[in-house]
């Protein structure tokens, strides 16, 4: 369909009054095939809304665990890696916050952040150590 579309004069990275891309929009209600193939044709990981919020914190937010793995399972964005699961929001919420904050069911939500802080922290301290796999089990686990 997105090719389709495409082929007709579709923008891949056309914007709506939030300023969201197709791209954050399927993310923010987990359809992987759909984020993958906009991916695939040009689509833009790295846009953000209004709120400055990209596919990977929309995905964390709305607790897409699939869409998740999606964004941190393959090298997309290379040495950029680091920056763009760093990056904050205008609320100043990242994508393992969003995540954390959705997940918190038995902790105070104050201390769940802080205990998976430090793990993120530590497991990011270097980009030379940071993993899709450590990320992955970090922010869409939830910290164990």
């Amino acid at each position: 369909m997105c090719e389709l579309l495409l082929h007709n004069g579709a923008e891949i990275n056309a914007r709506n009054s939030v300023q969201s891309t197709p791209l954050v929009l399927a993310s923010s209600r987990g359809f992987v095939d759909t984020v993958a193939e906009l991916y695939r044709m040009g689509g833009d990981l790295t846009a953000v809304n209004t709120q400055q919020n990209h596919g990977l914190q929309m995905a964390s937010f709305h607790g897409h665990l699939d869409m998740v793995k999606w964004f941190l399972s393959a090298p997309r964005l290379g040495t950029a890696t680091a920056v763009y699961l760093n990056h904050r929001n205008i609320d100043g919420n990242t994508s393992l916050s969003l995540a954390v904050r959705l997940r918190t069911h038995s902790h105070s939500r104050e201390s769940s952040y802080r205990h998976c802080q430090s793990q993120w922290r530590s497991a990011f301290a270097s980009e030379s150590h940071s993993t899709p796999t450590e990320a992955l089990r970090l922010v869409a686990h939830g910290c164990p």
